[in-house]
């Protein structure tokens, strides 16, 4: 904060402004201004434009380091989390300087750098959806059928993905398996949860 100081001055005013004072033996009768010395009762900032000078020319280097052509990258937050994949597609704007897109367009004029292609750079997102991608690791394929151990227990799971596909055929399927005891419009018994068992995988070769 600035400093304070106490301030000493002598105050002059014509007739009329002020309420003249009686003037001390020795002082001019008549005399068209009266003086008077005094100090203030308060303190008063010093140099106040210069603080603020100081503050605005802080302001004023943050925001150029973080403009294009400035000092500041993201890359020397994390020095060894670099990019190091080539051919990176960057979707989305954002304020300018301070996209993942421009920084990386810098790469590419080091040595070693990586490849950038932009697309779509004032696309925004306005809305997003996650879910989990059911995976069955033994063969890429769907299992389906009774439970080999467990009582009225049904697997129709592990389609990798494509299981959307499939779910006309694989409801229809469950539905008999469960009605009537058995497949009767298609047998799916090489999917059933024996081949796990037995370590015979069926593998999907098209769509994983």
């Amino acid at each position: 904060m600035s400093s304070w100081r106490r301030l000493h001055a002598t105050v002059r005013a014509g007739r009329g402004l002020f309420a003249p004072r009686r003037p001390e033996r020795g002082a001019e009768r008549g005399a068209a201004a009266w003086s008077r010395s005094l100090s203030t009762g308060s303190p008063l900032r010093n140099d106040f434009f210069k603080d603020l000078e100081t503050q605005l020319a802080a302001m004023r280097k943050k925001a150029s380091d973080a403009l294009p052509g400035g000092s500041w990258t993201p890359l020397q937050e994390k020095p060894d989390l670099a990019p190091e994949r080539a051919d990176i597609v960057i979707v989305g704007g954002g304020v300018v300087g301070w996209s993942v897109a421009y920084w990386l367009k810098q790469k590419e004029r080091v040595r070693g750098g990586v490849k950038v292609i932009v697309v779509e750079k004032d696309l925004t997102v306005t809305s997003a959806w996650a879910g989990y991608y059911d995976y069955n690791t033994f063969d890429q394929n769907g299992i389906i059928g009774m439970h080999p151990l467990v009582n009225n227990m049904y697997f129709a799971t592990g389609f990798s993905g494509h299981g959307l596909q499939h779910s006309p055929a694989v409801g229809r399927s469950v539905a008999e398996l469960i009605l009537d005891g058995n497949f009767t419009t298609l047998n799916l018994s090489r999917l059933g949860f024996q081949r796990v068992l037995a370590r015979e995988p069926r593998l999907e070769r098209n769509i994983v």
